[in-house]
């Protein structure tokens, strides 16, 4: 089936396997509505969302169609990917259940407001129905984290709404959630060789060339022939272009290189980072241009502009200003 016939059959068949699953848990009165409805996402992205919820309930999560639609191509029965919905679901409405009970008080949510980045144009909209702050040709926004595991996160943006019933600044709120998203996402700085190698190890088991190449590449890279490029992102791995912001993070890496730092947005998720060699901008703007058509999905663009950190003056600029 289409995905538009797949989207149809989830919607009808959901709640009579959410029955099934209530009665084994002993309760057969609920009466549950599924809906599937368009959700605006980073850069004006529209998803499908299955929303499934009992009548009355003020808010219920949000389920993303497109990853199951592509198990389901790739041979997932409908009822495992129903049973997966259903496990998702559960947990994820215990979260907002808890979170809707006190996001109108500052103290009990605070600890639990973090950063993202995204970018400022392409966001007009969303933007002016929410707290943020310009931040060169970006935007930092403000996300309440419901819940993060091996599977990912689960998080919702603060609106202008909550904001206003804090009764904080934005300067506080920034602090706050820069903090919190420096201690619950740490950053971590890797060489993208070792990453390329580490994963080519792990998918391509006894493909010895494929290491082979990697390895040669390596070599010549550590003999100072080769452009060296490096990773920065969160141990999530989800978001990790607002690592950006914190505080040191390019500083400490910088100075362990010894020179001035040029930044690559590849997507909202990572940033790649080569020390200034005297590589040509030009080039280097075409390549991220190149990459963010071609490689990265609208969804998780972050910018086409390159970036550049001054070590001595401990400044992050975008790149065009300094040449």
């Amino acid at each position: 089936m289409n995905y538009e016939e797949f989207l149809n059959q989830i919607k009808e068949s959901i709640v009579e396997y959410f029955h099934k699953r209530e009665n084994e848990n002993g309760d057969n009165q609920t009466e549950w509505i599924a809906e599937i409805h368009k959700v605006v996402k980073n850069n004006g992205v529209e998803v499908d969302g299955l929303c499934i919820r009992k009548p009355g309930d003020m808010m219920s999560p949000n389920i993303y169609m497109k990853r199951y639609y592509c198990d389901y191509e790739m041979g997932k029965s409908l009822e495992l990917i129903m049973a997966d919905i259903y496990k998702r679901y559960s947990s994820a409405h215990k979260e907002v259940c808890a979170d809707l009970l006190g996001i109108a008080d500052y103290e009990t949510v605070k600890d639990r407001i973090i950063l993202q980045l995204v970018n400022y144009e392409m966001n007009r909209q969303l933007l002016a129905n929410c707290p943020h702050k310009k931040f060169l040709d970006l935007a930092v926004t403000f996300r309440f984290l419901a819940g993060k595991d091996e599977n990912g996160i689960a998080s919702s943006i603060i609106r202008n709404l909550e904001f206003e019933l804090w009764n904080v600044s934005i300067e506080e709120l920034y602090e706050t959630a820069l903090q919190n998203t420096m201690r619950l996402f740490p950053y971590k700085i890797e060489n993208l060789v070792n990453i390329l190698m580490r994963h080519a190890m792990l998918r391509y088991k006894g493909m010895s060339q494929v290491t082979e190449v990697l390895e040669d590449v390596k070599k010549h890279e550590d003999s100072g022939m080769g452009m060296e490029m490096y990773v920065l992102t969160n141990d999530s791995e989800l978001n990790g272009a607002t690592c950006l912001l914190y505080e040191g993070a390019l500083k400490e890496f910088a100075e362990s290189k010894g020179g001035n730092l040029i930044i690559l947005p590849s997507s909202i998720h990572e940033l790649m980072i080569v020390m200034d060699n005297g590589y040509d901008l030009e080039s280097l703007k075409e390549l991220v241009r190149d990459a963010n058509m071609t490689a990265v999905g609208k969804m998780d663009l972050l910018s086409d502009q390159v970036y550049y950190y001054d070590l001595e003056k401990d400044e992050l600029h975008i790149y065009e200003e300094e040449k």
